[in-house]
């Protein structure tokens, strides 16, 4: 099981309660989701947000209802990370990047570039495991809470 390190200071304190991985169906039915498929965490815009495991950058850029976006992939873990509705990014698809590297900063707040589809600044988190198959309901993704290191 891959243990991953919390993307933004704080950790399990800033987790959106209101928004947890699975939540609100109704709202990302049109995205093809059972629910939201990611956590949310509550932090102010502008707010550091760090790679979770050492990785290497495959993407990055506006990914539209998930605003700005950086995607790590993780090859010693089986998984990939991606964290979006960033107010900017700040690395580029091919960089390695350390565990606890900063990669980008928060955004979110409506309105602005890069917020995609969001109601406040936060950042969002994504997980998938290599295991997992891409047709569950999130789009292979898991819930990422039950892997981050208390």
């Amino acid at each position: 099981m891959p243990r991953l390190s919390w993307p933004v200071d704080g950790g399990a304190p800033l987790v959106n309660p209101d928004n947890p991985f699975g939540a609100n169906p109704e709202l990302y039915a049109p995205l093809g989701y059972n629910g939201h498929p990611g956590i949310d965490f509550s932090v102010s815009v502008g707010t550091p947000v760090m790679a979770c495991a050492d990785g290497n950058v495959v993407a990055c850029g506006d990914a539209g209802t998930a605003g700005y976006y950086v995607k790590l992939r993780h090859d010693n873990l089986g998984c990939s990370t991606r964290y979006c509705h960033l107010s900017q990014w700040n690395v580029n698809a091919g960089d390695t990047v350390a565990k606890r590297e900063i990669i980008g900063l928060s955004g979110g707040r409506p309105g602005d570039p890069g917020a995609g589809m969001s109601t406040g600044p936060h950042c969002h988190c994504d997980l998938w495991l290599d295991s997992e198959p891409t047709d569950n309901g999130f789009g292979g993704r898991v819930d990422p809470l039950p892997y981050f290191l208390s």
